[in-house]
């Protein structure tokens, strides 16, 4: 699995990141499993399911990152 890094200004104020339970995390994840994915019959062949998934990959990754910033507070 590949390690996604999201790279912030380090000059920005993290008191002004948005607020994300971790329970909204929990409930994208379900919703959005390799395999509903791969079922999916919007995606017209395999090139759009990979980058759906990377898609969706980043936007977790950032999700669970404000999630572990409110955690550290």
């Amino acid at each position: 699995m590949q390690k996604i890094e999201i790279i912030t200004d380090d000059n920005r104020d993290y008191k002004e990141l948005p607020v994300v339970p971790v329970v909204i995390y929990e409930e994208l994840c379900k919703n959005f499993d390799i395999d509903s994915i791969l079922t999916m019959s919007t995606l017209k062949n395999n090139d759009e399911r990979i980058g759906y998934i990377r898609g969706v990959r980043d936007v977790l990754n950032r999700v669970f990152i404000l999630t572990k910033h409110t955690e550290k507070e």
